[in-house]
């Protein structure tokens, strides 16, 4: 569909596949027994292309929707599949991430009070670099109770390294050694270990540490750390995501010429995209959001200094120093800012302008993105990552998809991804209350999960193909009269307010 263009989606089939095969989640907000969200193929021979190509026997998903009632859970299997990400990447202790509101530890309250202390369970099966894997860990507030990490085919496992604080030597990594039999090695491996305190997941430790200088193998670990780091992409409904690309609008036409393609392909009325420098006499930098990133922005100019200082005078004219820039992307309150500082610590910002012609005029009108509709700023807001969908094997994970979304755009948009997914082997997951995706004309059965609550009030999930349904049944029709076990429960009676 972008075939003439620089950011093209026929970029070619990649052989390399990053897939969330199953994840699976225990006490965690809504989710109070272990559930499975399965995203492994099942039977179905409708839409083949809608799955991988085998892996150790293991086909994944391209792609998933979640349906269910509200308050049922499907932002908390978003959140869930986050935090266990955060943890990883940055630890237990990390601060509370505001945009998402999670906490490190935040097990289900509406059951017994036991349930409040007892453990969380997070655990991946993925594909990674061909190969599959299945990672997890078991923690509370005050440490990691479990850890482990298996190599896996269909049918059998293979222990990497396991950990049990319950044990009076927790950790096994027999399965490191025998990828690494040298004394040195198996002695950098035992530093690690006895290295990582209760509260820190070893594969963080193996994060911090330079393991592919110092291990002779070590690839299975660095699989599992791509994924997470490199491959996993958990989005929210009011994150401005893909600011990399955003600010190469600017200075590259092609790109914003593809934007412009892309949103009338949406239907959507825009003749062009800019970015406009403000005049900083008129413009407070007391704003937080400005405050802050100039705050940075100044941090990183005194590294360069320091950097340029050690150069000779010979390398020094290499760099190009009167046009060195460093700068970021802010979005607040819908509006786009590119904000930068030279070397002499001017800073310069840029908004960004959705441009529109005026009819039987030559004349254009400038407007900001909060002069849009909420519809057009959230396909705006999808462009990055539909581009980055089709260029990168990844896996990204959506929550409230179709938000203002026209029926038909929504439509398209998933028809998009799965275009997208299919030509670089990516992967979506969303969640969404646009019923007219519930289609058997336009995914597989084992593409569409239910997200319900038990009568213990606890989230659970479900997969039409957990159901009997012909191909050709009206699966819309059949969720609306609650074959599914997934509607609201709303009450009959009429509302009366005294």
């Amino acid at each position: 569909m972008y075939d003439s263009e620089k950011i093209s989606l026929s970029l070619h089939k990649q052989k390399l596949r990053n897939m969330l095969i199953n994840f699976k989640v225990k006490n965690y907000r809504s989710f109070k027994n272990t559930v499975v969200f399965n995203m492994q193929s099942g039977k179905s021979s409708r839409f083949s292309s809608h799955r991988s190509d085998p892996v150790g026997g293991i086909s994944a998903l391209r792609g998933a929707l979640v349906f269910g009632p509200n308050a049922a859970g499907k932002t908390n299997l978003c959140n869930a599949i986050k935090l266990g990400q955060m943890i990883l990447l940055r630890g237990m202790n990390h601060r509370n991430d505001r945009a998402l509101s999670l906490r490190t530890y935040d097990p289900f309250r509406l059951g017994s009070k036991e349930l409040l202390s007892q453990p969380t369970l997070f655990e991946y099966s993925i594909q990674v670099n061909n190969s599959n894997y299945r990672y997890g860990f078991i923690y509370d507030s005050v440490k990691i109770h479990e850890e482990w990490l298996y190599s896996t085919s269909k049918r059998t496992e293979k222990l990497i390294f396991s950990r049990n604080s319950k044990q009076d030597s927790p950790f096994d990594i027999s399965g490191l050694f025998k990828l690494n039999k040298s004394e040195k090695n198996r002695n950098f491996l035992d530093f690690t270990v006895r290295s990582c305190p209760d509260d820190r997941l070893l594969m963080r430790e193996f994060l911090n540490r330079p393991m592919k200088r110092e291990l002779e193998n070590i690839e299975p670990v660095i699989d599992v750390l791509d994924w997470f780091t490199k491959y996993l992409r958990v989005i929210s409904l009011d994150e401005h995501y893909g600011a990399h690309i955003i600010s190469n609008i600017a200075n590259d036409d092609e790109l914003r010429s593809a934007y412009c393609k892309i949103l009338k392909r949406y239907d959507v009325d825009i003749d062009g995209i800019e970015f406009e420098q403000i005049d900083l006499t008129n413009f407070s930098l007391t704003h937080s959001f400005i405050t802050d990133i100039v705050n940075d922005l100044s941090k990183d100019i005194a590294k360069k200094k320091e950097d340029l200082a050690s150069l000779t005078e010979e390398e020094l004219k290499s760099q190009d120093v009167d046009e060195f820039r460093i700068g970021g992307i802010l979005n607040f309150n819908r509006d786009i800012y590119k904000v930068a500082m030279n070397l002499d610590g001017e800073v310069t910002i840029n908004k960004l302008k959705i441009v529109h012609k005026v009819d039987h005029d030559s004349r254009v009108e400038h407007f900001d993105p909060n002069d849009e509709s909420d519809g057009t700023n959230y396909i705006f807001d999808f462009l990055p990552l539909m581009i980055e969908m089709g260029t990168k094997e990844k896996t990204f994970v959506i929550n409230e998809f179709g938000h203002s979304l026209h029926t038909l755009a929504a439509q398209r948009m998933i028809n998009d991804f799965y275009d997208a997914a299919l030509r670089c082997n990516s992967q979506f997951i969303a969640n969404t209350h646009e019923l007219y995706l519930m289609n058997q004309k336009i995914v597989r059965k084992d593409e569409i999960f239910f997200m319900s609550k038990t009568k213990e009030k606890s989230s659970n999930i479900t997969r039409l193909d957990d159901f009997t349904v012909r191909f050709d049944k009206r699966v819309r029709d059949s969720y609306l009269n609650g074959d599914f076990d997934a509607l609201p429960d709303l009450l009959e009676e009429s509302l009366v307010l005294d």
